[in-house]
């Protein structure tokens, strides 16, 4: 095991700091080197107070941190696809538990920065009694780095992801011309089926910690909205392979006698199924004081942030760098947004915005290398 991590240490660890260290630098100088060393106890005391206090504030930290999460996940996703570390899958000659062990390890070391600062506000917050948001920020951070070491081992002992059947051979086994939304749900079923019902049970467990923890004494939409909102977010990746499923076996759809809005439709109606769960589990706060119309918001806002990310991969090609930069940066705008309970205008607004980049570059995309 001791070779198997200086092989990953050389191929992925050090090459992650290297070309990491700009962002390191600026990360240290904005945490330590703007204040002075005898208020940076206070300063930093401060910041993990407002985490464990403040529910908006916890929700913008917690973007910030997945959002890094996934900047680990694709830099070791886009490493183990290179050629030049084909040699890497000869990891899968090893016991599940060597390689499991072997991956979680370069995962833990390349989230150690966010790893270490969020379980440094969890002993803050056992300190004060706050056991059960204490709680879920260790959970928060064991399932980002067990996620991310499940999809590495599953990349490792599935280089060319084979199909295997799930759902989809029972549910959508029918003779007649498929409509290009069953094509996509069966896809996600078939290939994408362990990411997909992990990101589920991540978004809802992020709905009900929003909803547990922050609840008052009135029912607010806005505690509902920033859970649902974080977890659109972990939905980005999710929606890159769709739109590269698209552009690998789908690019025949573009010669059928379909019109645009049919097209979308149709995208639309996949993209209802993958927040299939979160609607659900929002549908059921009705009964809890959850408004008609706030329900139909929300729907709009996952359909139009989703549909949005997918067409905005039109324009920009399958360049990861530059659409986690667009995503986030939507987040974060977003984010305030949602304080103000402008979840209508948001989902109106990323509607219209993914219609017109659909109806402009649909035809025009070509894949860039």
């Amino acid at each position: 095991m001791n070779t198997i991590f200086i092989l990953l240490n050389q191929l992925i660890i050090r090459r992650f700091y290297e070309i990491n260290a700009g962002f390191f630098l600026f990360c240290f100088i904005m945490l330590f080197g703007i204040v002075p060393s005898s208020q940076l106890v206070y300063y930093h005391r401060t910041i993990m107070d407002s985490i464990l206090a403040i529910p908006a504030f916890l929700g913008l930290v917690s973007i910030i941190w997945l959002w890094y999460g996934l900047k680990c996940l694709r830099f070791v996703w886009k490493k183990l696809q290179e050629p030049e570390s084909e040699f890497i899958y000869i990891l899968n000659q090893f016991s599940p538990l060597v390689q499991l062990l072997s991956l979680g390890l370069v995962q833990i070391i390349i989230y150690l920065p966010v790893l270490l600062y969020g379980l440094l506000v969890a002993m803050v917050g056992f300190g004060q009694g706050k056991y059960l948001t204490s709680s879920v920020l260790v959970l928060f951070h064991c399932l980002v780095c067990g996620l991310s070491t499940g999809l590495f081992y599953y990349k490792i002992n599935h280089p060319n992801s084979e199909k295997s059947y799930f759902l989809a051979t029972y549910l959508f086994n029918w003779r007649s011309p498929k409509p290009l939304s069953v094509v996509v749900i069966e896809f996600i079923l078939n290939d994408l089926k362990w990411l997909w019902l992990l990101l589920k049970g991540f978004d809802l467990l992020l709905l009900w910690f929003f909803l547990v923890v922050f609840r008052g004494e009135n029912y607010d939409s806005r505690i509902v909205a920033m859970g649902f909102w974080l977890g659109l977010l972990a939905n980005c990746g999710l929606v890159f392979q769709i739109r590269c499923f698209e552009n690998t076996f789908l690019n025949f759809s573009r010669n059928l006698p379909y019109s645009f809005p049919r097209r979308f439709a149709e995208w639309a109606l996949a993209y209802a199924f993958v927040l299939l769960p979160e609607f659900l589990f929002i549908f059921q706060q009705m009964f809890e004081g959850l408004s008609l119309l706030d329900f139909i918001a929300f729907f709009l806002l996952g359909e139009g942030i989703l549909l949005y990310f997918h067409c905005l991969l039109y324009r920009l090609g399958e360049n990861m760098d530059l659409y986690l930069r667009w995503t986030f940066g939507l987040f974060m705008g977003g984010y305030f947004l949602i304080l103000f309970q402008m979840y209508w205008l948001i989902g109106l607004i990323s509607l219209g915005q993914a219609y017109r980049i659909f109806r402009r570059y649909y035809y025009r995309f070509e894949q860039i290398a």
